[in-house]
């Protein structure tokens, strides 16, 4: 692995990658933090607590006065911008989850000019202002592997997807998990993806999955997925997870041995590197977190891809140097 000099990707691999022999130095002292979280709140296992996460590893050195406020589902743009402001107020810093909070941020920073703020997963992988820095994922490469994983330890030949209805990453993650499974074994049959809003769906989505053959299944819905992984783990069968790794999740402790792997979204580590690129100075215009930065990937805990790390390595190389695409969906 290279060493890269430069803002936000000397820092990431400064934190990732100890090959090069450096460590990233966080900023000690107090430092007051806003999180507006996502529709879903903490305890999604996913999205949210990812970026909870984040804080969390800044406390490791930092002490973080974190103010925290959840969006609800579809509320109206205003509801945003009024979150947003009462948590500029007396913080530092403030982090937004979700493309929906994209334009409140940009409206809310010119209000509070010596606040900086960070969108992650802007629209359109854009933000504008001189205090507001953006976090996009190519969150479809990670997929990508995770399907070329299922493509290789699918026994039935048979696996399936289910996503969220509103989770902003769900396409991106089909899109890439279904060209990584065909592109690894093209005569696999993948079965219709399901969208679902609530458990009931989920466990209904999974269920059809199950019966329509499949012995993979991944999860990238939200909240609801702790269901679908309790239902196909429940079934004797396999799920990827999302987001997280949702392997070492204490919630999901009774379906462990069932989680194959996990296609991971480090909203963590923007989150992480955010803090620390802001302490000293601040860089707008967004970053685009993959492979590269280590931003997405796919999870080994548990060994159950040992015996394919060869395959899924040597994909994963062939990506970073463009030989293959993990095809994307268009930033919303």
């Amino acid at each position: 692995m290279r060493c890269v000099r430069g803002t936000a990707a000397a820092v990431a691999l400064a934190v990732t990658a100890t090959a090069c022999g450096a460590s990233a130095t966080t900023p000690k002292g107090t430092f007051t933090i806003g999180l507006a979280l996502e529709a879903g709140g903490p305890g999604d296992l996913s999205y949210n607590d990812v970026a909870v996460s984040g804080i969390d590893r800044i406390r490791t050195t930092a002490e973080v006065r974190l103010s925290q406020a959840t969006a609800r589902p579809n509320e109206p743009e205003g509801d945003r911008e009024t979150r947003l402001r009462t948590l500029a107020q007396g913080n530092r810093m403030v982090i937004a989850l979700g493309p929906a909070y994209t334009r409140a941020v940009e409206r809310t920073a010119k209000a509070f000019p010596k606040v900086k703020f960070l969108v992650v997963d802007p629209e359109r992988c854009k933000v504008s202002g001189a205090n507001v820095a953006g976090a996009c994922f190519r969150t479809e490469q990670g997929a990508y592997l995770a399907g070329a994983a299922a493509a290789l330890k699918t026994k039935s030949n048979v696996i399936g997807f289910i996503g969220g209805t509103g989770y902003p990453d769900a396409a991106r993650f089909q899109a890439g998990y279904e060209a990584g499974a065909k592109a690894t074994r093209p005569d696999i049959r993948i079965l219709p993806a399901r969208y679902v809003t609530t458990e009931k769906e989920a466990r209904e989505a999974a269920k059809q999955q199950l019966d329509g053959g499949a012995d993979i299944v991944f999860q990238a819905a939200g909240r609801p997925g702790a269901a679908v992984i309790a239902a196909v783990a429940g079934a004797g069968r396999q799920v990827i997870g999302s987001g997280a790794d949702q392997y070492h999740l204490p919630a999901l402790a009774s379906s462990r041995e069932h989680i194959l792997t996990s296609a991971l979204k480090r909203v963590d580590l923007a989150v992480f590197l955010f803090f620390v690129l802001s302490a000293d100075g601040f860089k707008t215009g967004t970053e685009n977190y993959d492979l590269k930065l280590d931003g997405v990937g796919y999870a080994t805990a548990g060994g159950r891809l040992d015996d394919v790390a060869p395959r899924l390595d040597a994909l994963r190389l062939a990506l970073l140097d463009r030989k293959v695409k993990a095809p994307a969906t268009p930033q919303k």
